[in-house]
Formats: structure tokens, C-alpha cells, sequence
């Protein structure tokens, strides 16, 4: 199995069962067949992964650690998508080999794909399909009823659209926009923003996952931080948006003066490639 994977241990320790799990996984990530007496133990690692991973971001959340708590989020992404980070983005769509995906486009991602073939103000998948099925056969070695597999997977896709996001104390309210806004130091703020989901399947809340067995709900991490200094300052749960709805996030400012960027981090707790990243640009004082 290892032969089949990019990372290779010493064989001193192929007995050790962390060199298994670590292997599973690897081939989890490659979408590798294992042997067949492997498959309970792949489900076993796969079932056991995510409340670890949630200790994990749980002890980096006390710690105030920016960087590990997004690295265990896309570590979380990649168990429930079943590719590698790296991977070319499109190749979590059904169907697509690497080198179809190369000729869409080496730069390509889901969210460029959804917004070439107008995903987002479509009614259905059907409108889709007319509007893919030239790019698609053009592009690709797909046959049709796989170009309808692709597009089905795009029309389930989360487009989530982020607008008026703002910061508040009190009853007062200001906009957060490309200019520099004067925030007390070690003072507590909401943010708010507005967020949308567009598409055919914005009220679907279920996640299109083909590498996962089990039903999962697709929902979102808000992740406030100082890129400087990887310093975490707050993490929340979004729960699954239907529609549209409000989001609220309440947080202390960074306990110094001057100006600093805090980063805002909407990721998926399940999707690869669909993660979006705001900026305050806070004037503390």
C-alpha cells in the first residue's frame, strides 16, 4: 500500500498503529484501493477521525493558535472530500480524471467552474446542463451522462455569498470596507454580515460528499485573527444556512495599539476550495 502513497515511512515501523492510520488515510486522500482487509480499518480510522479533530481545534482554540486551527479545518475538509489539499480543485467533482480537469483550466476551482456556467442564478440543473454541455464535451474525454454527473454535483455545490458586513458596539454601527476603522483596544465588538445562498439548491443543506458514507449537514466555521502574529482571536460554529440569514460574531479587539489587519475566515467544515477570507483593518488605540 505504501508503494501507492506519497509519504513513505521506515519500514522499523510499519508495526506501529499510527503508521496504519497515517497510511489509511493517505490512501483516503489518493482515493486508493486498499485490500479487503483493510476496508474495516479504513472506516474505523475515517468514523473516529472527527471528534479527535475537534480536540484537536478545541486545545488550539484555548491556546490561541491561528494557523493550526486552519490546518486542522482543511484537515477536516480533505477526510470528508476524500482528496489532498493540493489536489487540482475540480477533481472533488464525480467523473473528472486530472487531465480533464487541466484542460478546463490548470487554474481553475469549483466557484470559477459555478460562475463560467452562471450556476449561481440558474433555477435548476437542467438550465445548467444546456449552457455545460458544449464547455464540458468540448473540454473533456466526459461522455454526456457524465457531463450530467458534473453538472449535478456543481448544482449542489454551496455558493455562499458574503454582503453588509459591518461592525457594531452598542447601537452603533459601521461599515467595514477598504478604510481604516477606529477600534478601541481590548474592547469587545459584534460583527455582523448578511450571507446568501445562491444556486438551484440553496435551500439544500444536505452535503454532496461521495467519498463519505454517512449524512452530513453542510455547515461553516467563522475564524477571526491576527496573520502577524497567529494569534487566534475568536471561532464560532455557523450552523447551516438555508436561504439566507444573519451572522454574528462577537469578539474582543487585539490588546494593543496601532494598526493591525484581522482576518476573517468563512470556511466550510466539510467542502475543499470553497473557503472565503474578509479583512478589518482595525486602528487601535
Amino acid at each position: 500500500l505504501q508503494r501507492k502513497l506519497r509519504i513513505r515511512f521506515a519500514t522499523s515501523v510499519m508495526d506501529s498503529s499510527h503508521t496504519k492510520a497515517h497510511l489509511l488515510f493517505q490512501a483516503h486522500f489518493s482515493r486508493t484501493d486498499v485490500p479487503t482487509d483493510y476496508r474495516t480499518d479504513m472506516k474505523s480510522v475515517l468514523d473516529q477521525c472527527m471528534r479527535i479533530l475537534q480536540a484537536m481545534r478545541d486545545v488550539c482554540q484555548l491556546n490561541g493558535w491561528l494557523s493550526a486551527v486552519l490546518r486542522i479545518t482543511v484537515l477536516q475538509q480533505m477526510c470528508y472530500s476524500g482528496r489532498w489539499h493540493d489536489d487540482h480543485p475540480l477533481l472533488c467533482l464525480p467523473r473528472l480524471k486530472a487531465y480533464d480537469a487541466e484542460k478546463i483550466g490548470d487554474r481553475s476551482t469549483i466557484p470559477l467552474l459555478q460562475r463560467e456556467l452562471n450556476v449561481e442564478d440558474a433555477s435548476g440543473s437542467d438550465v445548467v446542463e444546456k449552457r455545460a454541455k458544449e464547455t464540458l464535451l468540448e473540454r473533456t474525454t466526459l461522455e454526456e451522462s457524465e457531463v450530467k454527473e458534473v453538472v449535478r454535483a456543481l448544482c449542489r455545490w454551496p455558493i455562499l455569498s458574503i454582503s453588509r458586513v459591518r461592525l457594531a458596539r452598542g447601537a452603533v454601527e459601521t461599515r467595514v470596507g477598504d478604510d481604516w476603522l477606529p477600534l478601541e483596544r481590548n474592547s469587545h465588538y459584534r460583527l455582523q454580515f448578511h450571507v446568501d445562498m445562491l444556486g438551484p439548491n440553496r435551500f439544500n443543506t444536505e452535503a454532496f460528499l461521495t467519498q463519505w458514507t454517512k449524512e452530513k449537514t453542510a455547515s461553516w466555521l467563522v475564524v477571526l485573527g491576527e496573520k502577524d502574529s497567529d494569534r487566534l482571536i475568536s471561532l464560532n460554529h455557523v450552523n447551516a444556512v438555508q436561504g439566507d440569514r444573519e451572522v454574528r460574531i462577537s469578539f474582543a479587539t487585539p490588546d494593543k495599539r496601532g494598526r493591525c489587519h484581522i482576518s476573517v475566515f468563512v470556511m466550510s467544515d466539510c467542502y475543499l476550495g470553497i473557503d472565503q477570507e474578509l479583512q478589518i483593518r482595525a486602528d487601535l488605540s
